[in-house]
């Protein structure tokens, strides 16, 4: 097995490096003001995408909890209607049966008597 100290490679290496940055240093490259323009709407246009995408979740959060609010409403609405159909509907029943055995019973004392 091969035996390489870091060392031997780190220093060449980092010498390597800080001269070829060291040459590279002094030169820029310059951009045409069209294209510092666009970036600079780039960047704009990122921010405005950022701010309208926030603003349309507030919004949708807003309009989550009114939905909730509606529905929770519609449910309370549904289950007093709910209670009130059943009551008439109990009321409704036992006038029909009350009726029902008035009936039989005015047919027996009629049948009885004849």
């Amino acid at each position: 097995m091969m035996n390489i100290k870091i060392r031997t490679i780190a220093l060449p290496l980092l010498i390597t490096l800080s001269l070829i940055f060291g040459a590279c240093a002094d030169q820029t490259i310059e951009t045409p003001d069209a294209v510092d323009g666009a970036v600079q709407e780039g960047v704009e246009g990122v921010e405005q995408g950022a701010e309208d995408a926030g603003q349309a979740i507030e919004e949708g959060v807003k309009d989550l909890e009114k939905s909730a609010e509606d529905a929770g409403q519609a449910i309370k609405d549904g289950a007093i209607d709910l209670e009130k159909n059943v009551k008439d509907g109990v009321d409704q029943g036992t006038e029909d049966a009350g009726n029902a055995i008035k009936d039989l019973g005015d047919k027996m004392s009629g049948s009885e008597s004849e």
